[in-house]
């Protein structure tokens, strides 16, 4: 189900997808799913349905700049660019929101986010630890390959092509092509799916290898137990700098599952393995 409302803490129009239990019905969990970079709301459809078979309800925004608050919106109420602080702030007012339509029950709540929205997710777990019930961040890590060193050229011969305006959009299909070259399904998903962006303002790539990048400590509360999930043959981000994310949240409540065979987007696109569906269940279940 698609839905449209109006964040009572920002004042802003967010769109998301929900998945799972009727309004009205308590579900035994809530899960709040945050895209990638390039990525929508929508891309978590599959996991969710099989989330939401277990009772679950699964919330998925689009943040700004991305899915249709990029592609319906630019030409209306607001802007439609790239705004991780705002789409933080629209986040942390949307579960908000979602703990209160289910606050006279005890539905576990679990913040997810896989890539860039593994940053997003562990940020709101360390704003609002007394909310969040468990945390699963899916292919993390600090300075992934397709932001750094070989993007730096392109970006730069870009930049001089289109006359170093920082509102110019670079192509970075190719980047997608090269670095999800082992998982060909993830793929071909990410770029036949329309609503996920495949080139960005110079100004919103910056943003967004600032965030990729972040490696500031960020304390995650004992009370909140946290999965990551990494894919054998991940070729977005080393294992090094997977570890460099995982020693930031300086957390000894912390599980880390490698997914064999698999690469870098495991939740989002296509058919989740059983393994990861399993993963997620089983440790919210256990925990």
């Amino acid at each position: 189900m698609e839905e449209r409302i109006i964040l009572p803490d920002t004042n802003r129009e967010m769109h998301f997808y929900s998945w799972g239990t009727e309004r009205g019905s308590v579900p035994n969990k809530l899960y709040l799913a945050i895209h990638g970079l390039m990525m929508h709301g929508r891309s978590f459809e599959r996991l969710a349905q099989r989330l939401a078979s277990d009772g679950a309800v699964v919330v998925a925004p689009d943040i700004r700049g991305f899915g249709k608050h990029y592609f319906q919106e630019g030409s209306g109420r607001q802007p439609r660019e790239v705004d991780y602080k705002g789409s933080l702030e629209d986040l942390n007012a949307l579960m908000k929101l979602l703990k209160e339509r289910y606050s006279d029950s005890e539905t576990a709540f679990v913040c997810l986010g896989e890539s860039l929205g593994a940053h997003m997710a562990r940020r709101l777990a360390t704003m609002h630890p007394d909310l969040i019930s468990a945390l699963i961040l899916s292919s993390p890590c600090i300075r992934p390959r397709m932001v750094s060193l070989p993007l730096i050229p392109h970006a730069l011969t870009s930049l001089i092509q289109i006359g170093l305006d920082p509102r110019k959009e670079i192509d970075l299909a190719p980047f997608a092509r090269r670095f999800l070259r082992d998982e060909p399904e993830s793929l071909e998903a990410f770029l036949a799916d329309p609503m996920n962006r495949k080139s960005l303002e110079v100004s919103e790539l910056l943003k967004s290898v600032l965030v990729v990048n972040a490696c500031q400590l960020m304390s995650i509360s004992p009370a909140v137990p946290v999965l990551v999930l990494r894919g054998e043959k991940d070729c977005v981000c080393k294992a090094a700098s997977t570890k460099k994310f995982l020693d930031s949240l300086r957390t000894d409540r912390i599980v880390v599952k490698e997914i064999s065979g698999s690469g870098h987007l495991l939740l989002q696109g296509g058919e989740p393995k059983e393994e990861v569906v399993d993963a997620i269940t089983s440790f919210v279940r256990n925990n």
